[in-house]
């Protein structure tokens, strides 16, 4: 371990350190200078005493002296003590037995943890007034070893003295201190301090055991010691270490160590060094350790090679192995090669000679990897096979003929025409039995009509037993089993027909193939889509070009019903029900489930309910059954394929066959333990066991009348063979009568012998064959698929299908065809290339080093984006203890890019990283979203305002931005408690409104098990996110093209979906084009993967995100304010608000005291210096101090009413509170009677909490454990360390062995074993969903029942349900359900919250603004606090989260978000503030609706000023401009030069938001004014940026871009709409339109004429006969206005000069002006001049001119043609502005898509 400790003082340093005492058992003083600085000062070597003191004063070699002068005297830090200790055991080797080897081990792990150190090594530096701390990596230390501790035990450790001075851009420096911010040096190596010491103990472990010692591990953070030392012994020698236990206890921090050391450190007493030794000696021979005899029996360890002599007998096991594990499966493990090789071996063989040997296989191809991890592989034999079939199958189709040697007596059938001459066909078979014996028949006889040979293969024994009922089969048929058999061989020129072909392994196909080959034979096969064989070799043939025929579809006559039942016990039991009620109807009935332990549970249901409905008697006589267990020649000599309690025959003397149990395996000498039927025990070698040794698993059966069995193998005394049907008649003590087969012949059957059948009620698909009947399949979620529907089809003609699934899940599902990848398919995918060879060559060049595995896990394994080297270093060598190789590994990575690091900043304690694939990941994200804009048709654009009422402003404009986007993705953000499941409920009622043929499907997807619930619980089809890319991926691997154009995806609690999941999910959607809405709170719980990608999308994304802020769950308004307060980061002000909501409002049960606050503090009084209380405590203050919080929280529940109780939720911060409260109050409720007294102790499983590698360290596993692969639980029951092996077994006994460095993790889940007391009354809950079992998560249930066989009836919401734990172990997910943590609070709410809010211990990692945050939104009416003290855990809860969220922010950052979003939160809305309300009135702006807040004037800005909200061209929140607003003389604020704290990526300030649908675009603060003057109702947009503001900016002012018209345009604009309003004051528009024209000619250099006033009265007459007829021309006004109004360059655009007149001319807007300029546009278009700005206006000008003179208004048809040519010359603008963006934005990829009047960007990819 590593402690830490101030050097007190440089003078005494060195005698000190230096001092012979410390190091007289080691001979001689062991120093030496490290570090780069010492190395630049000259210091190398052994430590001279002189320097060492000099150094520490400040007084460097070079002349340079640190330090400051205090009072005349000078005063320099020294430096800080860094002590590694080596593990007792060690420290007795090194000392005691003399071992120098340990010694130099250990000095070389503190060289490797000192470069570590090195690493943190900062100092200060100032530039331009800011202060820094920057990394310097130049350390000057000086390392001491020392062998006794203080109480003169042996203990090695070594002083490495870290002097305060280092280097820093040429200057020498003291190091870096920061004592706020925990930034500088020593605060760093504090906050490291575990993860050095782990650095230290890894290096050291590596060493060691390179020297032959073998390790375990002893204590917390990895703590070991060397195992060949007793415990006894190490302890013994640890009287140092009892100390400092004694004083702080056995689990304290190292901090609290590291004190106490101080603390009880005494003077070092110098003994006799040679009486300590004897001493020493003394004790050891006491404890009975001879420590000679240990080091004398150590072997070094070398590493393994080809040249190793146990090589070639590992490379034989492997062999062995992969040609074993080839017959049966294509993939195997490397935990399945390691186990097979350790059976296929005579010899004993290490763990890492075949570990060696694999390494050489792959060289060899003799086995191919899979995966860069070594984890999975594919063999050379599969390959061989799969390509000689090929290339066989291509010679015959070439070269085979199929020779007719008679004419056919009759015609051919057309459906068979196609094969009836092809030497390989594959043909489509019937799956029903009858259909496919027709088949076969048809089959025959056409080749027997040509006279040819036939034969035919059964695929099974059962569908032998089928086909041998047809007269021109029985004779020709060869079953499969003889395939492999030497005597093997078709005749020249016959034919083979295949029947069940689809279950062919690819061995077997080769020999079917090089036999039609070899002998000019014709094969057929029978493709019955069934299940298919090992390796899919139908696909391979028809890869080799063989042609398939349909002749049917497989399951046509079957008729197929699906019933969905959740409940796994409800299903079976409607099974077991139905099987009664049909059974003994005539027609045969079959029930039919997956695995044998479920065969086994339905058989029992199916027995209860025939014995229910009097078709079973009830009385039987217990039978032995024995079931074959098949061996082959293989199989047979490995030692994995016995297990105790399995039944061996010895069948070499047939007449006398002998029976023996086995009694015990023993896997190293090959030998097995047998019991004779005498008792006898025997001894049998297994490689002497031949084929006549049979191996049968033995179980007790009960048989009753009726029973109807199935025979497992023959009987020749009894006519009975195996598969056939037995139907108990009759049974005795003695005997059984049976009925055998259809033709009822009567055996009887000595009951007391083994009987070789078992129950034949259930069977797998396709395990029973029926010609008719009714099959009842109980399927899980896995099993529904084409295959097994077809296998379904040859046990019956109709088939009841029962599931978990929900109906439309399971039909889907039916439909799909479940594909088995051939080995050369499983290499190309693996590899990514099509040709064998450099596919082959891609996997061998691509596998990673155990470093690069190591440091990928590392990396992977951080739950945050952004970390330390020394994180990655100490979890990269518990996987792969190699120093020298991780670090190697972690600088390649470097070098690379793969680790991208980050700059150290003002805060660089410890040079950060990222993972480049972080990063890359991130952009994959952003760039689906923006792929995904504008490509949407909206859904329902204009919904009925009847689906939004009752909804609230964010509820309402949520479901309309889903409702009306274009885009594909788009957001929901909302706080906890906002109604988001009433806002789900009324999109899910808007989409129901849409017709059948545009009306998607609604699907949730979400993270937990919870929020999936909660979706279920509106109506809305729902599954957890994982389980849905489980299933798009297995689409694709069927070949499949998901198609979700019809399918609305609602990702719930977005905020705990990690960066793979979010990628995954975005593109599976993307690609199957559907939309994806991701709702969430960014506020609440995050992922445990890498990532906040809801966080990402939301500020770097164009992704549109609807606001819900309304909380609605609080019925309390105080609890409801400190909910808000606690999202504005005013944790003090929430506790205030909680604290006035009193306690009393709880209901309590009589006699029981509510708390005296909301908020209670239970503390331990602080103590003096004798450890007393300075405090006295009144007794029920210390009764409650001694019942700590957990105990208060129990009295506070339990004294709550049964309806408080059911409304109350616990909340802790731990997983250990947790328990200890739900134990508590369990106790509590059975003393009072609440609780029944009858206990019952049940089973359960505990989810280990991991990292995502965790379990890829060795270390991380124990024995005890369970983990759950797919859906089969194993135990583990030995962790070889040594081997990095775990060895597993499973519900049958069966053992299997596990690589933890080559497992994919993400494939399990792993579980400690714990017990529960469970009575009457208890509140339970499942903590894991069980899909199968109906089994839902945080489904909580009240204990109804306990019953003596051990199961439990439990009652809840979702109704009864049975459970056994005892039994099940899918049932043992349970626990106690009052107190959760926060994870199993997400989603819930309750009236009233018990929440444990504390900072000691472990309980202070925990504290956090999210987890106040979700502990108190959880309530309605009340909140109650208990903590172990407020005022830490209030400035716990206070500090501002700093961690980098996503690897934009760090390797991108834009702080300027958050500063502007500080000042954002200091400023007030204009019209609240006074200053703000006399900048309204001076300048003419009484709209309450601007955005603008007034921010205080502050030291850093001594003005107050006026701010504008910033965004993005993503529409994002980018920052805020601000103007300072400086009175002058008069008094008048004038906004002075802007100030922006904004983005990169800022282009615009929202100044107004529209009213009328229009937004009108400023490029300066005056501008902005001007036009929010004139323009009251619309929205305004200022230009803060180069670009202009992008579509995703507009759209946050819900209106529409118009173009910046000019003044005479907008004066027109406004007498229209006054003509409109017939409200027209002539006389003050008609000034208002002179001033605006005056003010245009101004700014544009226009020359306006000044109007005489006889010409200013004809136009003031004009407009008022306007008004007069206005009624008659509305129409025409309204059309001509609309066109006017639609961009804004407006007159301009045609051409400045042509727009204005002279003195001399018609004034701007007579009529003949206007149709002058009309004129003037037309030349212009026809003569193609400016063609880019030529006006196409002829049609309308003409439209607007004929609709005015039909009413004699010539003043209309100017108003009209003015107006047109705005529309038009506007328009032309566009596409002129649209033209340059395309030309600008090209560059970037991106093009320019006119859709309207608007122009969406998008990336082009």
């Amino acid at each position: 371990m590593m402690t830490v400790a101030p050097v007190a003082s440089a003078g005494s340093a060195a005698d000190y350190y230096s001092n012979k005492d410390n190091y007289y058992f080691l001979g001689s003083l062991q120093s030496q200078w490290l570090g780069e600085g010492a190395k630049q000062l000259g210091l190398e070597g052994p430590v001279n005493g002189d320097d060492f003191t000099r150094v520490l004063e400040g007084k460097l070699p070079d002349g340079t002296e640190l330090g400051k002068d205090v009072q005349g005297k000078h005063v320099h830090r020294p430096g800080h003590d860094l002590t590694f200790s080596a593990p007792k055991s060690v420290s007795l080797l090194i000392l005691v037995g003399g071992d120098k080897a340990l010694l130099a081990a250990h000095d070389k792990a503190v060289g490797v943890a000192a470069k570590y150190i090195e690493g943190l090594v900062s100092a200060r530096l100032t530039q331009d007034g800011v202060t820094s701390i920057m990394p310097t990596g130049k350390m000057v230390a000086a390392a001491y070893t020392h062998d006794t501790s203080r109480n003169l035990d042996p203990q090695v450790h070594t002083h490495l003295i870290v002097a305060n001075v280092t280097e820093l851009e040429g200057q020498w420096k003291a190091l870096a201190t920061d004592y706020v911010h925990k930034a500088g040096f020593i605060e760093t190596v504090m906050a490291h301090q575990v993860t050095l010491g782990k650095i230290y103990r890894d290096a050291l472990k590596e060493e060691i055991e390179k020297l032959g010692h073998e390790t375990e591990v002893v204590g917390k953070h990895g703590l070991w010691e060397i195992k060949g030392v007793p415990e006894n012994v190490r302890e013994e020698f640890s009287s140092r270490g009892k100390e400092i236990e004694t004083a702080v206890g056995v689990d304290a921090t190292l901090k609290s160590r590291d004190v106490a050391a101080k603390d009880t450190r005494q003077a070092k007493v110098d003994p006799s060094k040679m009486r300590l030794l004897e001493r020493w000696n003394t004790q050891m021979n006491d404890m009975g350790f001879n420590m000679k005899a240990y080091q004398a029996g150590l072997t070094p360890v070398a590493p393994a090679s080809v040249t190793d002599k146990a090589l070639p007998d590992a490379m034989q096991a492997v062999r062995s192995a992969v040609s074993l594990l080839s017959d049966n499966k294509t993939r195997f493990t490397q935990g399945d090669l390691l186990l097979t090789a350790l059976g296929a071996s005579e010899q004993q063989i290490d763990i890492k000679d075949l570990r060696a040997a694999i390494g050489e296989a792959i060289k060899e191809s003799l086995i191919v990897p899979l995966d860069k991890e070594k984890g999975v592989f594919t063999s050379q034999i599969h390959l061989l096979d799969e390509l000689s079939i090929q290339s066989l199958a291509k010679d015959v189709l070439t070269a085979g003929k199929v020779v007719a040697f008679k004419t056919p007596d009759q015609p051919v059938p057309p459906a068979l025409e196609k094969s009836e001459y092809a030497p390989l066909a594959i043909l489509n078979a019937p799956a029903g039995v009858n259909r496919l014996r027709e088949t076969v028949e048809q089959l025959v006889t056409v080749s027997q009509d040509k006279g040819r040979s036939v034969s035919v293969l059964a695929s099974s024994l059962e569908r032998g037993t089928s086909l041998v009922k047809s007269d021109a089969l029985k004779d020709i048929l060869i079953p499969r089993h003889t395939l492999r058999e030497k005597g093997f061989g078709l005749l020249p020129h016959s034919t083979l027909i295949v029947e069940g072909a689809e279950r062919l392994g690819l061995k077997e196909t080769l020999i079917l193939v090089g036999e039609a080959r070899e002998k000019d034979a014709q094969v057929i096969f029978l493709d019955s889509a069934g299940r298919q064989g090992n390796g899919n070799a139908l696909a391979v043939l028809s890869e080799a070009g063989v042609a398939r025929h349909s002749l049917t579809k497989p399951a046509e006559n079957l008729s197929v019903s699906v019933a969905s039942i959740s409940d796994k016990r409800d299903r079976y039991q409607a099974v077991g029900e139905r099987f009664a009620e049909l059974s003994g109807g005539g027609e045969p009935v079959t029930a039919v489930v997956v695995g044998k332990r479920e065969q086994q549970a339905l058989t029992d249901v199916i027995r209860d309910a025939l014995q229910n409905a009097g078709k079973l008697e009830a009385a039987g006589v217990q039978v032995e059954s024995r079931s074959p267990v098949y061996l082959d020649d293989k199989t047979r000599k490995q030692p994995e394929s016995y297990r105790a309690g399995l039944v061996l025959e010895d069948r070499s003397d047939y007449k006398n066959p002998r029976s023996f149990v086995i009694d015990r395996v023993h896997p190293e000498t090959r030998m097995l333990s047998l019991i004779d039927a005498d008792g006898v025990l025997h001894q049998q070698k297994i490689r002497d066991m031949g084929a006549d040794w049979r191996l049968f698993d033995s179980a007790q059966m009960t048989v009753a009348p009726g029973e109807q069995l199935l025979a497992l193998a023959g009987d020749k005394s009894a006519g009975i063979k195996a598969k056939m049907r037995l139907t108990v008649t009759a049974v005795s003590d003695k005997s059984l009568t049976v009925s055998v087969g259809d033709k009822g012949k009567t055996v009887k059957l000595d009951a007391g012998r083994p009987l070789y059948a078992t129950y034949g009620y259930v069977a797998s698909p396709g395990g029973r064959d029926n010609d008719t009947g009714t099959v009842l399949a109980s399927l899980n979620a896995r099993d529904l698929n084409t295959q097994n529907v077809s296998a379904l089809a040859a046990s019956g003609d109709r088939a009841e299908i029962y599931t978990g699934e929900t109906l439309q899940k399971a039909e889907e599902k039916l439909g799909r065809m479940q594909q088995n990848a051939s080995p050369l398919t499983l290499v190309r995918r693996a590899s990514g290339e099509e040709a064998v060879e450099p596919a082959l060559t891609g996997l061998r060049t691509g596998l990673l080093t155990d470093a690069q595995k190591a440091v990928n896990f590392a990396v992977a394994s951080q739950r945050t984006v952004s970390f330390s080297l020394l994180s990655i270093v100490t979890m990269a060598q518990e996987m792969h203890n190699n120093a020298g190789e991780i670090s190697a590994e972690i600088g390649r990575q470097q070098k690379s890019g793969e680790l991208i690091p980050l700059d150290a900043g003002a805060r660089g304690d410890v040079t950060q990283y990222v993972a480049r694939a972080t990063y890359e990941l991130e952009k994959s994200i952003i760039r689906v979203i923006e792929t995904g804009k504008n490509t949407q048709v909206p859904l329902l654009p204009n919904a009925d305002p009847a689906l939004m009422a009752g909804l609230t402003a964010g509820q309402r404009q949520a479901t309309e931005l889903i409702l009306g986007t274009t885009d594909q993705f788009v957001g929901v953000q909302g706080f906890a408690g906002v109604g988001k499941t009433t806002q789900l409920r009324s999109l899910k009622a808007a989409v129901e409104t849409l017709p059948d043929g545009q009306r998607p499907q609604v699907l949730g997807l979400a993270p937990t098990h919870q929020a999936v619930k909660e979706m279920r619980g509106v109506g809305i089809e729902a599954q957890t996110l994982k389980s849905f890319l489980v299933e798009h991926q297995q689409k694709i691997a069927a070949g499949e093209n998901p198609d979700y154009s019809r399918t609305l995806f609602v990702i719930d609690e977005m905020s705990m979906v990690g960066n793979q999941d979010t990628a995954a999910g975005y593109q599976a959607i993307q690609n199957g084009n559907g939309r994806g809405i991701s709702v969430g709170d960014i506020d609440q719980l995050k992922s445990v993967e890498s990532g906040a990608p809801f966080r990402l999308v939301q500020e770097r994304s164009p992704m549109d995100v609807a606001i819900m802020k309304e909380i609605v769950r609080q019925n309390s308004s105080d609890i409801k304010a400190a909910v808000y307060d606690i999202i504005e980061n005013k944790a003090a002000a929430a506790l205030e608000r909680i604290a006035e909501v009193s306690p009393s409002v709880v209901p309590r049960e009589p006699g029981s005291a509510a708390p005296a606050s909301s908020i209670e503090e239970i503390k331990a009084p602080p103590e003096d210096e004798n450890g007393k209380p300075t405090v006295t405590l009144s007794p029920e203050q210390q009764r409650r101090v001694e019942m700590g919080v957990t105990g208060a929280i129990v009295e506070d529940y339990v004294g709550r009413t049964a309806q408080a109780r059911q409304n109350t939720i616990i909340i802790t911060q731990l997983n250990d509170d947790r328990k200890t409260i739900n134990a508590g109050i369990h106790a509590a409720l059975q003393a009072r009677g609440v609780i029944s007294q009858q206990e019952l102790t049940i089973p359960v499983l505990e989810r280990v909490s991991h990292a995502r590698h965790d379990f890829n360290q060795i270390d991380k596993w124990s024995s005890g454990q369970v983990i759950l692969q797919g859906d089969r639980y194993l135990d583990v029951v030995n962790v070889d360390t040594h081997g990095r092996l775990v060895t597993l077994r499973d519900a049958s006994g069966r053992l299997s062995m596990m690589s933890p460095f080559e497992l994919d993790t993400g494939q399990i889940e792993v579980f400690e074993k714990q017990n529960r007391a469970v009575a009457v009354g208890d509140e339970l809950r499942f903590n894991k969903t069980v899909r199968p079992d109906g089994h839902l998560a945080n489904e909580a249930y009240q204990v109804a029942a306990v019953n003596d066989n051990g199961t439990l009836v439990l009652r809840g919401a979702q109704g009864q349900k049975t459970v056994n734990p005892a039994k099940n172990q899918s049932d043992q997910h349970l626990d106690y359900a009052w107190a959760v943590t926060g994870y199993g609070a997400q989603g819930a709410s309750r009236d009233f919250v018990i929440a444990l809010e504390g900072t000691d211990g472990a309980r202070g990692r925990m504290a956090n603004k999210r987890e106040f945050y979700i502990n108190v939104s959880r309530a309605r009416e009340h909140v109650q606090i208990y903590t172990d003290g407020v005022k830490d855990w209030l400035n716990q809860v206070s500090r501002p989260d700093n961690a980098l969220a996503t690897a934009h922010d760090a390797l991108k950052p834009e702080t300027e978000r958050q500063q502007a979003k500080a000042i954002w939160a200091m400023g007030s809305p204009v019209a609240k503030t006074g200053i703000g309300r006399m900048w309204q009135r001076q300048n003419d702006l009484k709209d309450p609706s601007l955005t603008a807040r007034i921010i205080p004037q502050t030291r850093k800005f001594p003005q107050p000023h006026l701010a504008l909200p910033v965004y993005d061209n993503f529409g994002k929140s980018a920052g805020v401009v601000m103007y300072p607003l400086t009175p002058d003389a008069q008094g008048t604020l004038t906004p002075g030069a802007p100030r922006l704290v904004a983005t990169d990526r800022a282009q615009g300030a929202v100044v107004r938001r529209s009213r009328n649908g229009e937004t009108l675009l400023a490029t300066s603060a005056a501008d902005a004014l001007e036009l929010a003057r004139q323009h009251p109702q619309s929205g305004i947009v200022l230009q803060t940026g180069e670009q202009a503001p992008s579509v995703q900016l507009i759209k946050l002012t819900k209106g529409e871009l118009v173009a910046h018209q000019d003044p005479i345009v907008r004066a027109a604009k406004q007498v229209a709409q006054h003509i409109d309003m017939g409200n027209w004051d002539y006389s003050e528009e008609m000034s208002r339109m002179e001033a605006a024209a005056q003010d245009a000619a101004d700014e544009e250099r226009y020359h306006f004429p000044d109007e005489k006033a006889a010409e200013k009265e004809a136009v003031r007459q004009r407009a008022a006969e306007i008004v007069l007829s206005s009624q008659k021309t509305d129409i025409a006004l309204e059309n001509a206005v609309a066109r006017g109004r639609q961009l804004e360059e407006g007159l301009r655009s045609v051409s400045l000069p042509a727009l204005v007149g002279n003195d001399n001319e018609t004034p701007i807007y007579h009529p003949d002006a206007v149709a002058s300029r009309i004129d003037d546009a037309r030349q212009r278009e026809h003569s193609g001049v400016e063609q880019t700005r030529a006006l196409q206006v002829r049609e309308l000008t003409e439209r607007a001119a004929n609709e005015g003179k039909q009413h004699g208004h010539e003043q209309r048809v100017a108003k009209a043609a003015a107006n047109s040519i705005e529309h038009d010359s506007a328009r032309t603008t566009d596409k002129i502005n649209a033209d340059r963006q395309r030309e600008i934005t090209q560059e970037r990829g991106e093009y320019a898509k006119p859709s309207g009047r608007t122009r969406h960007i998008q990336k082009e990819r």
